[in-house]
């Protein structure tokens, strides 16, 4: 278990680094994602699903 310990320590945040960007994306194309109601969807869907596992 203590060779594990450094990637049990870099995930979270590299979970973290990729829900930012995430966000960065989903705010730069905003009114794209609004608009098209399959986008706004998945945008969602996609933002939970990283989110649960970071928590995890």
């Amino acid at each position: 278990m203590e060779l594990w310990h450094n990637f049990f320590l870099g995930e979270p945040g590299a979970s973290a680094a990729l829900i930012g960007l995430v966000f960065v994306g989903v705010s730069i194309n905003l009114t794209d994602i609004v608009t098209t109601p399959a986008l706004a969807f998945f945008s969602l869907h996609g933002q939970f699903c990283r989110f649960v596992g970071a928590v995890e």
